[in-house]
């Protein structure tokens, strides 16, 4: 196997390690693929463009964004952050206002309008 093709291999089951759990650190996944730390983040970071620990940032709030859209459970947006991962709903608040530039509440109420708009029609 060629070593480009190692490379895309080792890629794509850091992906599916990181996608399983957005939690797990990045040399947890090294460790799984039995590459160093230095390796596999020097990989992932010149295939994808991100380091590993951003990309887990961003599947985590790209599925907290999808469960809003969604609808959010019973217990709010404490628990909806704690189900995508996230240690604390401050923490999620702050990724979410950092990639969307709003806050979540905000974010929700232009969402209602969309949906108020779109029944209109």
């Amino acid at each position: 196997m060629s070593n480009a093709h190692q490379q895309i291999q080792n890629l794509a089951e850091t992906v599916r390690l990181i996608d399983a759990d957005p939690n797990q650190g990045v040399a947890t996944a090294a460790a799984a693929l039995g590459l160093s730390y230095s390796s596999l983040y020097r990989l992932f970071r010149n295939l994808v463009g991100l380091s590993p620990k951003r990309y887990a940032g961003v599947m985590r709030y790209y599925r907290l964004v999808g469960a809003l859209l969604a609808d959010a459970p019973a217990g709010g947006l404490a628990q909806l952050a704690a189900i995508q991962g996230y240690f604390d709903q401050a923490h999620a608040s702050r990724d979410f206002r950092r990639y969307t530039g709003i806050g979540q509440a905000e974010f929700r109420r232009h969402l209602n309008g969309i949906a108020k708009l779109m029944n209109t029609l």
